[in-house]
């Protein structure tokens, strides 16, 4: 996270706990192994959008989609969520 934001061309996706968990549960990956998961969302995410991806995917996970308790009824990204979807009744 560091070396994305302090230098201008950023060299991957940061994967922590809240990357990884996230992405997995809306779908984007069905894996846990980092370089797996890396090379999948640099493939789907601009190069100019990596930092700023994983910072959203971190806010998002402490904000809304917590490990214990993921807060789906209210997520605004629910409609895109393979998990969210089965947890809530979209209308």
């Amino acid at each position: 996270v560091v070396m994305g934001n302090a230098f201008p061309t950023p060299t991957g996706v940061v994967l922590g706990t809240h990357v990884t968990r996230i992405v997995n549960l809306m779908g984007f990956v069905s894996t846990k192994n980092a370089v797996k998961i890396e090379r999948e969302l640099t493939s789907i995410i601009p190069q100019a959008e990596w930092t700023v991806f994983t910072h959203r995917v971190i806010r998002h996970g402490r904000a809304i989609c917590i490990a214990r308790k993921p807060q789906c009824n209210r997520c605004p990204l629910v409609e895109q969520c393979f998990f969210g979807q089965n947890r809530v009744v979209l209308q």
